[in-house]
């Protein structure tokens, strides 16, 4: 019988760190009064924050 250990400490480590740089950047993104947007080379929009409902009459979700 063969059994295989490994250390995966620095592994969820670095998934934690992930998850609240994600976190943090996702509530800037969705509280600031700024239209922020991802587009792509070609023109498609990948995505766009929540602002615009704000600030427009327009829906992120019929842009994106």
């Amino acid at each position: 019988m063969v059994f295989v250990v490994r250390d995966i400490s620095d592994r969820k480590l670095a998934e934690e760190k992930l998850f609240k740089s994600e976190e943090t950047y996702r509530n800037l993104v969705e509280s600031i009064n700024d239209i922020l947007y991802d587009i792509t080379i070609d023109g498609t929009i990948k995505y766009v924050s929540p602002s615009i409902e704000r600030l427009s009459n327009l829906k992120a979700e019929s842009i994106v």
